[in-house]
């Protein structure tokens, strides 16, 4: 079972009892680039909460490291509008622009993400030609549907496992089975399952048929 988006390479993940080989690993900054390398599928980003700590040269430098042609997509990067991070919301804005240029460049898949920022996100996705994940979305049923019409896949995660998901439960009914793939982020990577399962239920599906679902997208998204 393919988990779409985790940290294997943070300290809390590190002793995880899985097989790298089923997982997507991005980095969040050129400060854990060299540290997710060492995953056979990896992504390579700049995350919007490490901006600041991040120049124009920086991006130079991904485009460098893009060329090596071992990684799977670009990310994590996005927009993060929350009360915390909004401060910086320009630089974000072209972080985050520069980064699905280099992903049309090189034909690979972005890993979005996108928090109190679906809006703008989508307005920058209009404007190009790019593929990918929103990763742990939480939206409107509006923004599930014009997403999956841009041709994004949407990773869904642990909100489906709290105990008040009935908006997750809606999201679920309203998007695509081919348009999700299963993630545990920096949680528990052992919930994964409980995650497939929760689909399964919402759909009506198996969970072999889920599990069968979400690997087959996952494999088409990345090209895995």
């Amino acid at each position: 079972m393919i988990n779409s988006h985790i940290h294997l390479d943070f300290a809390e993940l590190k002793n995880s009892s899985i097989d790298d080989k089923e997982c997507i690993v991005p980095s969040i900054g050129c400060q854990n680039w060299k540290a997710v390398q060492r995953f056979k599928f990896h992504a390579l980003g700049i995350h919007p909460w490490y901006v600041n700590h991040h120049s124009d040269y920086d991006l130079e430098l991904l485009k460098i490291q893009i060329q090596n042609k071992r990684l799977i997509a670009i990310g994590e990067c996005g927009l993060d509008f929350t009360k915390k991070h909004v401060s910086n919301k320009f630089k974000q804005i072209h972080f985050f622009r520069r980064q699905l240029n280099l992903a049309k460049e090189n034909n690979l898949p972005v890993i979005i993400h996108s928090v109190k920022a679906n809006h703008e996100v989508i307005d920058n996705l209009d404007k190009r030609d790019n593929f990918g994940v929103i990763h742990g979305f939480y939206g409107s049923l509006e923004e599930v549907n014009k997403f999956t019409t841009l041709g994004f896949f949407l990773g869904i995660g642990h909100a489906i496992l709290k105990q008040n998901y009935q908006k997750m439960e809606s999201i679920i009914q309203t998007c695509p089975m081919d348009k999700i793939l299963i993630e545990t982020d920096d949680d528990n990577p052992g919930d994964l399952t409980k995650i497939a399962s929760k689909i399964s239920t919402i759909k009506g599906l198996s969970y072999d048929e889920t599990v069968l679902n979400c690997d087959k997208n996952a494999k088409k998204l990345f090209g895995i």
